[in-house]
């Protein structure tokens, strides 16, 4: 063959590698456009996963606008990043990342996608809002109190948006009550020698004035007025001897739950109905209840999660069983006799308080906290938690505490919580036994929070 003809079959030959290898080339994606970015689930900061994150091409961000909580820790979490096309590379801060291993994502980091044709790439700032302060913190307030009045007992209630005192004095012979929008301002709504026992006061959850029950000391049963004054409601039937007034029942008979014995001191649960009426509602006499009363007592009516008719559930927590034993059951109820121990079995340490008699327990921000009482080791260190519904419990953080130095409300305290946010630990008894009205009030920081 022509030496000529071979030279240029093989310039030709040269040249249609090279366009081969272009078109070779240029069919890889120079897509860089990413389509979603989250984390990996982590335990170290729960909420992390479910935080949506605003991807911003043109100027070149991702970032949150709901912030991470103050006590998520991300200093080692797994990005997850999707792109419209697959990239030869992602790189964090101009390092190759493997998408597996865990970053730092507590400062603004650099994102960088490098496309399929090894050659296009895009460069994004990762930003994760972190809340600067706590949302969960409690901020807590010493109040003053004006009641003139030396108390040896106190109850407190909120009904009608109004915090409702009912004390009884010193020598015992007389009861006041009081009202209050702020716990440090009272006005003294009425008094009288009325023969009940102080603490047996029980709230109907519908929070209307003429709901609040106490049993007397002649085995009967009073009810406040709409002008704050108490009245003989009913008698006990005979045959039965009632020790505490233990819950409500949200039906149509409203009923308050009355604990009792018959004359055979067999246990029994009465339901006083709204035609002024009693009716046994049975009782499933479960082992190791408080049948001696100093139980933690409160009504839930925040339950859709816990039993599913979303009912009314009576709490008793504690207190004393019928052979003198301090007991750390929390028992529940949503239907007047079956009462069920809702503690997470099995019963670990960490998952439980210590026994306790004469604790105090409210349903605030989502979470049941009980505070204060006496336990065979002396008292409980102001708090324990539970945000399942009494499943499971924690003792209180530093940041939901009482900080006072001067607190000094050991147990038999009250506390409430209102439809605006705050939560009030008001009255109690310090280690001598001693009862004093020394009050708090508390707020979460997130109540402030705008929306």
């Amino acid at each position: 063959m022509n030496k000529k003809v071979i030279g240029a079959f093989c310039t030709l030959s040269i040249i249609l590698l090279s366009v081969l290898a272009g078109c070779k080339k240029s069919s890889a994606s120079s897509e860089t456009g990413i389509k979603s970015f989250t984390f990996a689930s982590n335990d170290s900061a729960p909420d992390l996963r479910n935080i949506v994150f605003i991807i911003d091409s043109l100027g070149g961000q991702i970032y949150n606008l709901d912030s991470v909580a103050y006590t998520s820790n991300i200093t080692k979490v797994v990005p997850k990043v999707t792109c419209y096309s697959t990239p030869s590379e992602i790189r964090i801060n101009d390092e190759s990342w493997n998408q597996v291993d865990s970053i730092d994502a507590s400062k603004p980091f650099k994102l960088t996608i490098v496309a399929a044709n090894k050659t296009t790439t895009r460069d994004v700032t990762v930003t994760v809002v972190k809340h600067t302060v706590n949302s969960n913190e409690i901020l807590w307030y010493k109040l003053n109190n004006d009641i003139p009045v030396k108390l040896s007992a106190a109850k407190v209630f909120v009904i009608n948006g109004l915090l409702v005192l009912v004390g009884e004095s010193a020598d015992g012979n007389t009861k006041y009550v009081y009202t209050s929008e702020d716990a440090s301002t009272w006005v003294q709504q009425s008094s009288g020698s009325w023969n009940f026992k102080i603490s047996t006061l029980y709230p109907y959850p519908n929070l209307v004035v003429e709901g609040l029950f106490a049993l007397g000391n002649d085995n009967s049963l009073y009810v406040m007025s709409s002008d704050y004054t108490f009245k003989k409601s009913a008698d006990i039937p005979d045959g039965y001897t009632a020790v505490d007034i233990i819950g409500a029942y949200d039906v149509m008979e409203t009923e308050m739950l009355i604990f009792a014995k018959n004359s055979k001191n067999e246990n029994a649960v009465l339901g006083y109905l709204h035609d002024g009426t009693f009716k046994n509602a049975g009782f499933n006499n479960p082992s190791s209840f408080p049948e001696q009363g100093c139980a933690a007592k409160f009504c839930n009516t925040n339950t859709s999660s816990i039993y599913e008719s979303g009912d009314i559930a009576s709490y008793l927590i504690g207190g004393v069983d019928k052979n003198g034993n301090i007991l750390a059951n929390v028992f529940s109820s949503d239907n007047a006799w079956y009462w069920t121990d809702v503690r997470k079995l099995p019963l670990e340490e960490k998952y439980i308080f210590p026994a306790v008699k004469n604790a105090s327990a409210s349903y605030y921000d989502k979470k049941i906290f009980l505070i204060g009482g006496q336990c065979t080791s002396g008292y409980i260190n102001q708090m324990y938690i539970s945000d399942d519904n009494g499943y499971s419990w924690y003792e209180g953080k530093s940041y939901n505490k009482i900080p006072f130095s001067d607190y000094r409300i050991k147990y038999g305290c009250n506390v409430v919580s209102d439809n605006y946010g705050n939560l009030y630990v008001i009255g109690g008894y310090t280690d001598s036994g001693e009862f004093v009205l020394d009050s708090y009030k508390g707020r979460a920081r997130h109540f402030d929070f705008k929306r």
